[in-house]
């Protein structure tokens, strides 16, 4: 840079810069919110290799039902298999207050779900939400209590300055819980709070990881600072680490059973990852 850089030439720099970090949660934007700038991996694009119609139309058996605000899309499969679509986890009316209601829809999902041999959790393309309401759904499907990921929070200036980490547990849902086989299918876009429910559900014996990597944003968002010439930014400020230590941050969490759809399968009406899905929990 140089005295006569232009504000689109300034733009393109640190856009770049930011880029390498592939992070969804870092964004710019520019003073009067014209221009915007996400660093993650789709930038606001799905991945056009899930669809919910071809599930509802193709799979589901006797149609789909809805529950949790329109978050949950659920229904029953070939051979005694229920699925549930999580479309995200979603914010309550107040994001520092804990679960929203819509999440203790899980327990009537899992009542009327309760004879299944097996159930498919599917939560890709997923929209974002709380750590608690994925906690919160978790806590439906865990045998036992168990430690699923600590965090610690930036708090100095330096690499190593982060607070005391905060332990999360998952705890058998007094109501209901569902403890036979699971498989939760994930893909590139599932992220943030639906990396957090991976990695909850990745400390369950009787769930098993099947599609793509999960995409690798667990940090929750900074507030928004701004810099001199007006742009404000947010980032990532907090560390996530499984039970044994180790982050996925950026790197995502990877499947037991790594199933990539096409564009071209999709538009055939096959959905591979949950057909290999059905196949693994028919064998159980």
């Amino acid at each position: 840079m140089k005295p006569t850089t232009t504000e689109a030439e300034l733009w393109q720099i640190t856009t770049r810069m930011l880029g390498t970090l592939r992070d969804s949660h870092v964004t710019l934007f520019n003073a009067d919110t014209t221009r915007e700038f996400n660093a993650g991996n789709f930038s606001g694009q799905l991945p056009d290799n899930i669809d919910l119609n071809l599930i509802r139309q193709t799979y589901l058996k006797n149609g789909a039902r809805t529950a949790g605000e329109g978050e949950f899309t659920y229904g029953w499969l070939a051979d005694d298999i229920g699925y549930i679509y999580v479309k995200s986890f979603a914010r309550a009316d107040d994001p520092l207050s804990g679960p929203g209601n819509w999440a203790g829809d899980i327990d009537a999902i899992l009542t009327e779900l309760k004879t299944a041999r097996g159930i498919v959790i599917d939560v890709r393309n997923y929209e974002g939400g709380t750590d608690y309401n994925a906690q919160r759904i978790a806590n439906a499907f865990a045998d036992q209590k168990r430690l699923f990921m600590t965090v610690q929070t930036r708090n100095g200036p330096r690499h190593s300055d982060f607070d005391q980490p905060s332990a999360w547990y998952l705890e058998p849902n007094p109501a209901v819980t569902f403890t036979r086989p699971i498989v939760l299918l994930t893909h590139r876009q599932t992220l943030s709070a639906g990396d957090v429910f991976a990695l909850a559900m990745k400390t369950l014996p009787h769930a098993t990881q099947i599609g793509d990597t999960t995409n690798g944003v667990f940090s929750n968002v900074s507030f928004e600072r701004q810099l001199p010439n007006g742009w404000t930014y947010s980032l990532s400020h907090q560390l996530y680490l499984n039970p044994a230590g180790r982050s996925y941050e950026g790197t995502g969490i990877p499947p037991a059973i790594v199933v990539k759809n096409t564009k071209a399968e999709i538009g055939a009406g096959i959905d591979r990852a949950l057909e290999r899905a059905i196949a693994h929990l028919k064998a159980k």
